[in-house]
């Protein structure tokens, strides 16, 4: 699923666990659980914001998008405006060159490693950069202006897919409760976890966190992006402490172990605290950021959306965290308003500041592409 960074209502992220603002918390989960100190609690019950009214508020009506992009009578963001590919760039500097040329491959690697200077504080303020989309999902490549279009393809790196399939979207669990959640870690001890891409692809990726169990063990670790929780449930029997979901969608925990995050709350507490929080041990996130900015998932169009939205994921991380990644990965490409295929040259502007600490490599074929997670780690040139 995908994910969005956005401003909005505050949160407090504390221990791995977290305050009841806006986020999905059961109404019967006891306070003692989130582990919040008295001082803070009784502060924030004081500054308590709707999460439905904030939201709204953030949304880019017309007048909230002028000068940035023009709005047509009907409500249709006017993406051949040069005010709105304008405003996508403000605050992200060197994450949306694609330009910049990366490290040779090392030995048993599959990407070259590319490092850019990040904004941290500009790439969170830009609530533009990851809008939700205003107006009816765009269907038709031809809709997208020229210079778009040649952002999307890396001036034809990675080139318009016109015979690849488009992959459906799974179930959706809704509410996540202690019995789902077990369900999901028993299933996954025994090997016998589908998840949502089937036993192979979750038998690869149980097999990476048990190879990173040290890095794994005893940490807060969250996910980006879900529909149902079965990278939670692996993180957890690799022994995770606790898991927080970053998901703009309707989710809800009942189960301690897990918090629901919205995007926005994220980007507003790491803005507020100075960037000092919220601060992961490590993140994993798998078929999730290659829709970023392709408006499938209620978000606008954005060609850099899927960098934007892996450089937030770096700022949000310590020093040296892991980073598991699964994406489609093949021969360079997109599949207008599916998803991107990531390649030799995509990948390492996907993965920029993260260096890859698994040696694995990826094999896939043009339209019939390869997807395994693949461990990373935060990479700060120290």
């Amino acid at each position: 699923m995908l994910l969005l960074f956005l401003s909005s209502a505050p949160f407090r992220l504390i221990q791995g666990a977290v305050s009841k603002t806006s986020l999905a918390v059961g109404p019967e989960t006891p306070a003692s659980q989130h582990l919040v100190e008295p001082a803070k609690a009784e502060r924030e019950k004081a500054s308590v914001v709707d999460p439905v009214a904030s939201t709204k508020a953030l949304a880019p009506s017309g007048d909230a998008l002028k000068p940035n992009a023009t709005i047509s009578a009907a409500g249709k963001i006017q993406y051949g405006d040069p005010r709105y590919r304008e405003a996508l760039l403000q605050g992200c500097g060197e994450v949306c060159d694609t330009t910049i040329k990366g490290e040779p491959v090392q030995p048993g690697q599959f990407i070259s490693f590319v490092r850019k200077h990040i904004n941290c504080p500009g790439i969170m303020s830009n609530v533009k950069s990851d809008a939700a989309r205003p107006g009816p999902i765009i269907r038709k490549i031809a809709d997208i202006p020229a210079k778009l279009m040649d952002d999307f393809t890396m001036s034809g790196l990675s080139p318009y897919c016109t015979r690849c399939s488009r992959r459906l979207s799974a179930q959706v669990y809704g509410l996540w409760t202690p019995q789902l959640i077990d369900a999901e870690m028993n299933a996954a001890r025994r090997g016998v976890l589908a998840g949502t891409y089937g036993l192979g692809t979750c038998n690869q990726v149980m097999a990476t966190f048990r190879q990173h169990a040290d890095e794994i063990r005893g940490k807060h670790f969250f996910v980006i992006g879900s529909q149902r929780p079965w990278v939670e449930a692996m993180l957890l029997v690799a022994g995770a402490a606790h898991v927080t979901t970053i998901e703009y969608g309707p989710l809800n925990s009942t189960d301690p172990r897990i918090t629901i995050a919205k995007p926005w709350d994220i980007s507003r507490l790491f803005l507020e605290s100075g960037g000092a929080e919220p601060k992961f041990d490590g993140g994993a996130t798998f078929s999730s950021v290659e829709h970023a900015g392709l408006n499938r998932y209620g978000d606008a169009i954005n060609p850099w959306g899927d960098l934007v939205a892996m450089a937030k994921a770096w700022c949000i991380t310590k020093p040296g965290g892991p980073m598991f990644m699964g994406v489609p990965s093949g021969k360079d490409g997109f599949k207008f308003y599916a998803n991107r295929i990531y390649g030799k040259h995509r990948y390492p502007q996907l993965m920029a500041n993260w260096r890859q600490s698994s040696l694995q490599t990826i094999k896939g074929l043009p339209g019939r592409e390869d997807q395994k997670m693949i461990a990373f780690a935060r990479d700060d040139g120290k």
